[in-house]
C-alpha cells in the first residue's frame, strides 16, 4: 500500500495515518484502529511527522518493541478493542535512514465483526474514516454495520403490516414467464401464485396465519407506495446524458405507467440500455459478452444495494460510459471479490430470484467476468469507487463507443428455438387473460417485452386457433379466453 523507502512522497489521507508516538503509545491510535477497521482498512505509521507541507518525514523511535508490546496486550483486551483484526504479520519494524518506525497494517474488518468498537461501548466508540481524520459514527450507521453483520438473509423479514395483495400481479407474471422460458418444466410451474411466491421467499406466512411479503418480495415484486412504507428513501433512476444536452435526465421512478419496484426497474433499464447495444439479440460472441457483463453488473447493484440508505439505486448512461450506483457499503473487500470470485451479496433472498431467471449465476464471478470482458475489448479498467458518510458504491464501465455496435442487424435464429419461444408467449397470454380476464396489444407487449404489432399479431394467431377472441369496448380492442 504504500514505499516506505520514499515515505516523504506520500500524506496522511483516507488509508494512512502518521502519529509521532514519541510519549508513549497515543491514546488516539484507538480510534484510528476502529476507524479503520470499520471503513475500507488502513496503515498507521508510529515514529512519523507530518510537515508544515503536510509531507511525512520519519523520527526514531526510542523503545518501537515496547510500543508494540503494549499494542498487543492492548488490542487483545476486549474492554480497549471490541476485536482484534490483526496478524503477526500486521505489524512491523522499519529502519529509515537510521530511524526506526513502526506500521500497523490495519485490514478491514470482515462484516460479521463489525462495527469495531473501542472503551467497550459500541455506540461511543466506534469510527470510520473520511479523508484525512476519524469520524464518531451515527447511530444509523452503527444499525446498518449490525443488519450486515447479521447471519440471517437481511432481506428475509416478514412485512407483518402488509398482506400479499401489495405484490403487482403484472410483475410476477412476468417474471413467471421469464422463469419458464430459462427454466422451461421447472417443478414450480403449475404451482398457483402464493404457493410460487412463498417458494421463492417472496411471501412467508406470520403469527397470524395469513401471508405476508418479505422484504425481498416486497422490493421485487410489490407496489411503489407499498415499498415507501417499508422503506422511506426508496429511490430508483435512470438517466441519461448525451452530447447535445449538458444534462439529459430520464427518471423512471415519474413514469406513471410501471409498478415502481425493482424486478420492473431491472428490465426497464435492460430495454434503455439496449437502444446502445445489442441486449436482447446477442448479435455476435464479443457483443453477448459485453451484454452479460452489463447484465450482472445492474443486478449486483440490485442485490447489494441496503434499501435503508440513502440515494437510491441511480443508473446513467453517458456518451462513453455506463454508471451503475447503489447505497450501501461493500461487505467484503473488493479485492478478494475481485480476484477470487467470492460472493457476499447483501440481499440474498432477491439474489436467488434472480437466479431463478437466469441471472446471478456467477456465483462472485460478476465482477471477474466484467474486468475481464473490459480488458478483452482494451477499454479503460472499470473504476469501483467507495463512499462513506452517506454509504455509497459506484462502479463505472467506460467503453469506445466506436467499438460499440450500435445497430446490429438482427440474429439468424434457428427454426426449433424460435418455435419454442412462440409457443412459450402464447401460453403466457392464455394464462393472462385467463388470470385477468381481458387484455389488449399494449398489455401482451408489456408482459413479454416485445412491441405492440409484435403482440397483437400473437393475439390474432391465438384467434385463429379459436383459443381467444377479440372485441372492442370503449374504443379499445381487447381480447379474451373464448367461451
Amino acid at each position: 500500500m504504500i514505499d516506505l523507502k520514499n515515505l516523504g512522497n506520500y500524506q496522511e489521507n483516507n488509508r494512512i495515518e502518521a502519529k509521532r508516538a514519541l510519549g508513549g503509545l497515543p491514546k488516539s491510535i484507538w480510534e484510528t484502529y476502529s476507524a479503520f477497521a470499520n471503513t475500507i482498512g488502513g496503515m498507521i505509521l508510529l515514529g512519523v511527522e507530518e510537515m508544515p507541507d503536510k509531507s511525512l518525514k520519519a523520527i526514531d523511535l526510542p523503545d518501537p518493541d515496547r510500543l508494540i508490546h503494549e499494542f498487543w496486550k492492548l488490542v487483545n483486551d476486549g474492554n480497549k478493542a471490541s476485536v482484534n483484526v490483526l496478524s503477526r504479520r500486521d505489524i512491523a519494524i522499519h529502519k529509515l535512514e537510521g530511524k526506526r518506525i513502526i506500521s500497523i497494517d490495519v485490514p478491514r474488518a470482515d462484516r460479521r465483526d463489525r462495527p469495531v468498537f473501542i472503551d467497550g461501548d459500541m455506540y461511543t466508540g466506534t469510527y470510520r474514516r473520511d479523508g484525512e481524520g476519524d469520524y464518531h459514527c451515527t447511530r444509523e450507521e452503527i444499525e446498518r454495520m449490525l443488519r450486515d453483520a447479521g447471519k440471517t438473509d437481511t432481506d428475509s423479514r416478514v412485512i407483518k403490516s402488509l398482506p400479499a395483495s401489495v405484490m403487482e400481479r403484472d410483475s410476477v407474471d412476468h417474471f413467471r414467464f421469464v422463469m419458464m422460458c430459462s427454466r422451461p418444466n421447472h417443478l414450480w410451474e403449475k404451482l398457483e401464485d402464493d404457493e410460487f411466491l412463498t417458494r421463492a421467499g417472496a411471501l412467508k406466512s406470520g403469527e397470524d396465519g395469513e401471508l405476508h411479503p418479505t422484504e425481498a418480495g416486497l422490493l421485487m415484486f410489490g407496489n411503489e407506495q407499498a415499498i415507501r412504507s417499508v422503506f422511506p428513501d426508496y429511490h430508483l433512476e435512470y438517466r441519461e446524458l448525451d452530447y447535445e444536452h449538458e444534462v439529459s435526465y430520464r427518471f423512471i421512478s415519474e413514469d406513471s405507467s410501471w409498478s415502481g419496484n425493482i424486478y420492473d426497474f431491472y428490465f426497464k433499464v435492460c430495454y434503455r440500455l439496449s437502444e446502445y447495444f445489442t441486449y436482447q439479440f446477442r448479435h455476435t460472441p464479443e457483443e453477448a459478452e459485453v451484454a452479460m457483463a452489463l447484465k450482472e453488473a445492474l443486478a449486483n447493484c440490485i442485490v447489494n444495494a441496503d434499501y435503508n440508505g440513502r440515494g437510491g439505486i441511480v443508473v446513467m448512461k453517458r456518451p462513453t460510459a455506463f454508471i451503475f450506483s447503489n447505497p450501501g457499503s461493500f461487505r467484503m473487500d473488493v479485492e478478494k471479490a475481485r480476484g477470487a470470485g467470492v460472493s457476499d451479496p447483501r440481499n440474498t433472498i432477491m439474489n436467488r430470484m434472480f437466479k431463478l431467471i437466469g441471472l446471478c449465476e456467477g456465483l462472485g464471478g460478476g465482477l471477474i467476468r466484467i474486468f475481464s470482458t473490459w480488458q478483452k475489448k482494451e477499454w479503460p479498467q472499470p473504476v469501483i469507487r467507495e463512499s462513506f458518510h452517506p454509504d455509497r458504491i459506484t462502479l463505472i464501465l467506460t467503453f469506445d463507443e466506436d467499438n460499440l455496435n450500435m445497430k446490429p442487424d438482427p440474429p439468424k435464429w434457428d427454426r426449433r428455438r424460435r418455435m419454442t419461444l412462440r409457443k412459450m408467449r402464447k401460453d403466457a397470454i392464455i394464462d393472462y387473460v385467463t388470470r385477468h380476464v381481458t387484455a389488449t396489444a399494449d398489455d401482451i407487449a408489456e408482459l413479454l417485452m416485445i412491441r405492440a404489432d409484435g403482440a397483437l399479431q400473437l393475439i390474432q394467431e391465438l384467434c385463429e386457433e379459436q383459443i381467444l377472441v377479440t372485441e372492442t369496448i370503449r374504443g379499445k380492442t381487447t381480447c379474451r379466453l373464448k367461451s
